[in-house]
């Protein structure tokens, strides 16, 4: 069985959606236009802010030992000149990325893993130094993890109680000893910080797979559930080892979303 959300609602005695739609005014219209804009332009402000940010750090680093090596080969170079200003932005740049690599490099051996691991103890027992730097340190590690090693699939289930239901991110599968139950650990994110949350340990028979792709899960959270799909297929959890046969879920934007009904306690049972 494969039930769809937002579909047969009047059979569970929920009232369907009219499918007279009321039209927008012209000043609903104008501010959904208005929104729609800053949505897009947010994020690319806030990319070029962010590749500005790294370009003028690299440069604040590394652009006098540029300096000093413009000046032995050449003691005449104009400073000022746009070309040579190019030019410093881009060997600082480049600078900077052998020295991320160097570093990375370096961490893999054992002393330096001591080191960095006893620099960080120390960090921590600053207040609010320790607060800029845990919180980019979790925010990086979370991005850059593995798909293979991270979140697996996007399921549903009930929690904290029957007939209230949330989606959380699989990442593996475990036996309870002595009786052989398979338990599926669960992370539940929080919103909107999602680099934070519960680990849940939950029997496969309460756990329902969806067709949500792992990125669009992450998106209803990050989005306090504004991007949630108005519908999507759910059926009992079929293990991690294969996929489960059901339509894929098509991307979805702000555009596309509407109020849905919620299902009533046992809807998928």
């Amino acid at each position: 069985m494969k039930p769809m959300f937002g579909k047969k609602a009047r059979k569970f005695g929920i009232k369907p959606k009219s499918n007279d739609k009321r039209h927008p005014t012209t000043w609903e219209h104008l501010r959904r236009v208005f929104f729609t804009g800053l949505i897009v332009i947010i994020p690319v402000f806030i990319a070029l802010w962010a590749v500005s940010f790294i370009v003028r750090g690299t440069e604040f680093l590394f652009g006098g030992l540029v300096d000093g090596a413009f000046t032995l080969i050449d003691e005449t170079w104009d400073r000022d000149d746009a070309a040579v200003t190019v030019v410093r932005y881009l060997i600082s740049f480049v600078l900077a990325l052998v020295v991320i690599f160097l570093i990375g490099w370096l961490s893999t051996f054992f002393a330096v893993k001591k080191i960095i691991s006893l620099l960080e103890k120390l960090v921590s027992q600053v207040p609010i130094v320790k607060f800029f730097y845990n919180t980019p340190k979790e925010v990086l590690q979370t991005f850059t993890m593995s798909r293979k090693d991270s979140f697996k699939r996007v399921v549903l289930f009930e929690y904290p109680r029957r007939g209230v239901w949330v989606i959380g991110f699989a990442t593996s599968e475990v036996a309870k000893k002595p009786d052989g139950t398979v338990l599926v650990t669960i992370f539940l994110p929080t919103t909107p910080n999602p680099t934070s949350g519960f680990l849940l340990f939950v029997p496969s028979e309460d756990v329902y797979d969806t067709n949500i792709p792992v990125e669009q899960g992450a998106r209803i959270i990050i989005s306090g559930g504004i991007l949630s799909p108005e519908e999507f297929h759910a059926q009992r959890f079929s293990g991690l080892g294969s996929e489960p046969d059901m339509p894929k879920l098509g991307p979805l934007t702000i555009e596309d979303r509407e109020v849905e009904d919620i299902p009533p306690s046992g809807f998928l049972r």
